[in-house]
C-alpha cells in the first residue's frame, strides 16, 4: 500500500537530517575514518537548515517532524554527518559502513544506550550494542560513531583507531578530494584507482552508445579511462541545488571533450547510479578532470545518495509514542511497518526502474536495509511479511543483474562487416554443347545485429513482466498485513 508522498521541497531534510558552513574542518572527522574506506559521504546538516532553501522551506522543522514520524533516522541534534564505506567496485556490494555524527548536545554512553534500546558492552563502557545490527560508541561528548554490520572485533579495533589517530589515513585521492568539501552542503568521493583493466575497458568502450558512430582512437581512449583515479560529487544548496561531478584521471582528459558527459552517465547507469538530472548538465575539461555541472532536483539527489546511507541511520522513534500508544509491541511494529512501506514506495518510483543496472543495485541495497531493520518487539506476522518482501526484492535484483549480463554478452557478440562471396563454377550442356560457367568473387554486408538486438529486447520484456508481477504480489501482501495489524491492535498502520 502506498503511503502519502512527501513534498519535494523537504526531501533532502527528510533523507539526511538537518545542515551554513561546517562547524569544523572535515579533516577532524576524516582522521577517524578507517584506512580501507574507498567511499565517503559528508553532509553539513546544520548548514542545510540555515541555507536559503532550508529557511524558505523550513527544513529544520520538517526534519524534526520526519525524525519523530519514523521517516528519517538522523536525530535533529546532528550538526554534521560523515559516512565512510568500503564498496566492492565490481559488484557495488557494501562491505561495511562507519558513521560519525557531530551533535549539538553532549551525550553519554548510558543515555545513548537508552535511546538505542541497546546494551553497554561488558568490558568496554563506551561501546553500545544496538538492535539495528550495529555498534555505537561515544568518541567525544559531542561525537557519536557507529559501525555496521555488527562485528564486535572490528568495532573495537575501529574505536581504538578513531580515538587516537591524529591524521587522515585514507587514500591520497580521498584526502585531496575532501579539501573540496569546504563550503559544500553535501559531498561524495569515491576512490577508483587501480579498479579498471585495459581489456575490459576496451571491450566496453567498443559497445558504448556514447561513442557509437564516432571516430575515436580506441587505444588512447582505453589508456585514459584505465588511468581513472576517482570521482567526486559536491552539492551546494543556496536558492537551488547546484551540483558538480568531477571525474579525475591520471592524464589529460581532452579525448573526452566531445562525449565525456554521455560516457560518464552511461557508466553510472551501468553501476545503477545514474540520475536523470545529469542529462541536462554542461561539461568541460579541466586538465586531468572531466567536469559536469548542473542543477539537481531534490528527488534526483535523494535517489542518488539514499542508497549510500548506512542501515544504522534507519528511522527513529515513531509518532506512535507521541500518540500515547504505550504498548512497546505496537510502537515497534508501527515504526517497522512504516520503514518498510517507505522503502517500497521509493523502489517503485519510475526513476528507479529505468535501467537494469539501477534495478540490480538499488533493489539489493534496499533488501539489505529491510533485513537489517531493528526487530525488537516487532509483531511476528510483520517479520514474516518483511522476510518474504526482502526475498522478493532481492530476487528481482538478481533477475535484473542476470539480464544485464546477458545483454552485455549478446552485445559483445554482435558481428557486422563486409564479407567475401567466393567465386563459383558450373558445368552445363551435353555432347558438343558442354562447357563451364565461372563467376567472379563478390562482396556483401553481413550483420547479426538485428538478431542480437531482438534477443536482448525479448529478455528485457520478460524481466519487466516478472518485475511487475512481483510488485503486484508485494503490494497485495502489504495491504493484507496492514489490515491484519489494524485489526489486531486497533491502531492505524
Amino acid at each position: 500500500m502506498r503511503t502519502p508522498k512527501l513534498s519535494a521541497s523537504i526531501v533532502i531534510a527528510l533523507a539526511f537530517g538537518s545542515i551554513v558552513q561546517a562547524a569544523e574542518p572535515l579533516a577532524d572527522l576524516l582522521k577517524r575514518v578507517p584506512e580501507q574506506s574507498n567511499t565517503i559521504v559528508f553532509i553539513d546538516v546544520k548548514g542545510l537548515h540555515v541555507c536559503p532553501m532550508g529557511v524558505k522551506n523550513n527544513w529544520a522543522k520538517q526534519h524534526e517532524r520526519s525524525y519523530y514520524g519514523g521517516v528519517s533516522g538522523v536525530p535533529p541534534a546532528v550538526q554534521q554527518l560523515l559516512v565512510a564505506s568500503y564498496v566492492d567496485p565490481s559488484t557495488m556490494h557494501r562491505g561495511w559502513d562507519v558513521a560519525l555524527m557531530r551533535i549539538d548536545t553532549p551525550i553519554t554512553a548510558e543515555l545513548l544506550a537508552r535511546k538505542e534500546q541497546g546494551a553497554i558492552d561488558a568490558t568496554n563502557a563506551d561501546i553500545i550494542a544496538s538492535p539495528r545490527n550495529a555498534f555505537f560508541t561515544v568518541l567525544e561528548p559531542t561525537l557519536v560513531g557507529a559501525r555496521s554490520p555488527a562485528n564486535r572485533q572490528e568495532m573495537l579495533r575501529w574505536q581504538r583507531f578513531a580515538s587516537r589517530n591524529a591524521q587522515p589515513a585514507v587514500s591520497p585521492f580521498l584526502q585531496e578530494a575532501a579539501k573540496a568539501a569546504e563550503g559544500k552542503h553535501i559531498f561524495l568521493a569515491v576512490d577508483l584507482a587501480d579498479v579498471l583493466d585495459a581489456p575490459g575497458v576496451r571491450q566496453r568502450v567498443k559497445g558504448s552508445r556514447a561513442v557509437l558512430g564516432r571516430k575515436i582512437n580506441l587505444d588512447d581512449l582505453t589508456k585514459l579511462i584505465v588511468s581513472l583515479k576517482g570521482l567526486t560529487l559536491s552539492v551546494k544548496a543556496d536558492n537551488e541545488l547546484e551540483g558538480e561531478l568531477r571525474v579525475e584521471f591520471g592524464m589529460a582528459a581532452n579525448d573526452l571533450a566531445a562525449f565525456g558527459r554521455a560516457l560518464t552517465i552511461e557508466a553510472l547507469d551501468t553501476a545503477g547510479l545514474a540520475v536523470d538530472d545529469m542529462e541536462n548538465w554542461n561539461q568541460n575539461i579541466d586538465g586531468n578532470a572531466l567536469v559536469i555541472r548542473g542543477k539537481f532536483t531534490e528527488k534526483g539527489l535523494r535517489a542518488l545518495l539514499m542508497p549510500l546511507m548506512p542501515t544504522v541511520l534507519s528511522p527513529a522513534e515513531s509518532l506512535a509514542k507521541k500518540a500515547e500508544v504505550s504498548d512497546p509491541k505496537v510502537q515497534a511494529s508501527l515504526k517497522y511497518f512504516h520503514s518498510i512501506t517507505g522503502m517500497l514506495d521509493e523502489l517503485q518510483e519510475g526513476k528507479n526502474n529505468k535501467s537494469l543496472g539501477r534495478i540490480s543495485y538499488l533493489y539489493k541495497e534496499y533488501a539489505r536495509k529491510i533485513d537489517e531493520l531493528p526487530i525488537l518487539n516487532v509483531d511476528p506476522e510483520l517479520l514474516q511479511y518483511s522476510a518474504s518482501v526482502s526475498n522478493a526484492v532481492r530476487e528481482t535484483a538478481n533477475q535484473a543483474q542476470l539480464q544485464g549480463r546477458t545483454n552485455t554478452a549478446l552485445n559483445a557478440n554482435i558481428v557486422e562487416g563486409v564479407a567475401t562471396v567466393p567465386n563459383a563454377s558450373q558445368y552445363y550442356g551435353g555432347g558438343y554443347g558442354w562447357g563451364y560457367q565461372y563467376s567472379a568473387p563478390g562482396y556483401e554486408w553481413q550483420s547479426n545485429r538485428q538478431q542480437m538486438t531482438n534477443l536482448m529486447a525479448s529478455g528485457n520484456l520478460t524481466e519487466s513482466a516478472r518485475r511487475h508481477e512481483t510488485w503486484k504480489n508485494i503490494n497485495a501482501a502489504t495491504v493484507k498485513v496492514r489490515q491484519a495489524m489494524v485489526a489486531k491492535y486497533n491502531v492505524e498502520f
